[in-house]
């Protein structure tokens, strides 16, 4: 964010980024005015899975197991602040429901051990 504007300083940002900027109060930059988009690239949907052998296969059965079984289910993410962990927020939210938050370092054990059982 330092570099000159020269034209061939490029910066590929994700959701990770904005997010991140959001909790802290004295960073040595503004995400949001320091830097000026161009063009999105990609989009990365989020979707939310369960194991196999869970009983509820649909948001509605989820739903309602979530709700007859407060904090008894678990919601891992990619980590704290990561646009799982703040999409998973919006759904509590939403929703209304109490799960409870293990997060991960990363996206890949967290599926693992989801997997895993």
């Amino acid at each position: 964010m330092r570099s000159p504007a020269d034209g061939y300083t490029l910066l590929l940002v994700s959701a990770a980024n904005t997010i991140n900027a959001t909790p802290y109060d004295r960073l040595n930059f503004n995400f949001i005015h320091d830097i000026a988009p161009i063009s999105g690239i990609g989009r990365v949907p989020n979707v939310m899975v369960v194991n196999t052998s869970f009983r509820a296969k649909t948001v509605a059965e989820f739903l309602a197991y979530a709700k007859a079984n407060p904090r008894n289910i678990a919601m891992a993410s990619a980590g704290i602040w990561s646009p799982p962990h703040v999409c998973g927020e919006l759904f509590t939210m939403l929703t209304g429901i109490r799960w409870v938050h293990v997060p991960y370092r990363g996206a890949a054990p967290a599926l693992t051990d989801l997997i895993g059982g």
